[in-house]
């Protein structure tokens, strides 16, 4: 258990008071001002009574350790900076003094603005990342629109392309269709002419005929005539 020492209930400390009382009334026709000291130190002695010798003297916020009570509860076996003895309890306190707890806290008010500057430039840091962040997604937003304008524009290019693609399909069907129709047209012109000729040979030849059968009869008759003559 810590214990810390107190000086209120002390003689020693009655008795400074007195003495810088005293001194405070004997120069206070020279209005300074002054304080009164909280140096101040207590006895540690051999055993738990005034008759026992002093061992040393412990200063005021001296951290102790309490080892045993004596039978009166009036003193306590205490270890501290590196010795042991008894000290009376009206000088020992559980909390720590006053000076300890300000610089305790002084401590703490360093630490509270070194955190808080800490965290003032953690904040202008997050802020200048979140101002990157911002002008990052901004571009990026930019180049997503300009993406998204030429995807449209590729859709719409492929949509045409689909169906100039389909329309060529379909014009070369239509060109296979005519050129299959111009074969059969060519087949039956070429079939046609080759009728035609047969034709004009069979009647060519059937005039031949003709023309020599009626020479032939005219010249029968002829002969005829000129015999009955």
């Amino acid at each position: 258990m810590n214990i810390h020492v107190n000086f209120r209930n002390t003689p020693f400390y009655s008795l400074s008071i007195l003495i810088i009382f005293s001194t405070f009334l004997s120069a206070s026709v020279q209005a300074e001002r002054a304080y009164v000291s909280d140096a101040l130190t207590i006895p540690i002695r051999s055993g738990h009574s005034i008759q026992h010798r002093i061992k040393k003297y412990l200063n005021s916020g001296t951290v102790l350790e309490v080892v045993e009570l004596s039978e009166d509860k009036e003193w306590s076996h205490v270890t501290a900076a590196g010795s042991d003895g008894w000290v009376r309890n009206q000088y020992i306190q559980n909390a720590p003094t006053a000076k300890l707890q300000l610089i305790s806290a002084k401590n703490q008010l360093v630490r509270l603005k070194e955190t808080t500057q800490n965290q003032n430039l953690r904040l202008k840091t997050l802020s200048s990342e979140l101002n990157t962040l911002q002008k990052q997604h901004s571009k990026l937003s930019k180049n997503h629109d300009s993406t998204e304008e030429e995807f449209s524009d590729l859709k719409q290019l492929s949509a045409n392309a689909i169906r100039i693609d389909r329309a060529n399909s379909a014009l070369i069907k239509d060109n296979q269709l005519m050129k299959v129709d111009m074969e059969q047209l060519k087949a039956e012109r070429d079939k046609y002419k080759s009728d035609n000729f047969n034709k004009g040979l069979q009647l060519g030849a059937g005039i031949l005929i003709i023309g020599i059968l009626v020479g032939f009869i005219m010249k029968s008759k002829g002969r005829k005539q000129t015999n009955s003559w």
